[in-house]
């Protein structure tokens, strides 16, 4: 979400890079903001929503094209696992003190 969305959550897009990313970051952290964005892999059309509602939490919402478990009763299975080895790198330096997934079937 842009700078002064002032809680609307109008999201919109643009590209970012790392650095430009962290100072986004900053700014609607100064600005009390919630910070929203939208994470998408590169090579895929896999994604996810980021809400950052202060330092301390992150909420990941895996909803665009999500990632699932190969399951031999075609259960639908969440592959937590992946998102996790791909979207904690990108906040390397964080103390990261508890992970919860979640899905409801």
């Amino acid at each position: 979400m842009p700078l002064g969305d002032g809680g609307e959550y109008n999201w919109t897009s643009f590209t970012l890079n790392r650095s430009s990313l962290f100072e986004l970051f900053k700014e609607k952290q100064k600005s009390n903001e919630v910070i929203g964005i939208e994470l998408m892999r590169a090579d895929s059309e896999i994604g996810c929503e980021l809400l950052i509602f202060n330092t301390k939490q992150f909420m990941f919402s895996l909803s665009i094209a999500r990632k699932k478990m190969i399951m031999q009763d075609d259960t639908d299975i969440t592959d937590f696992s992946w998102y996790l080895d791909r979207i904690l790198p990108v906040f390397r330096g964080l103390q990261v003190e508890q992970i919860s997934c979640e899905q409801l079937l």
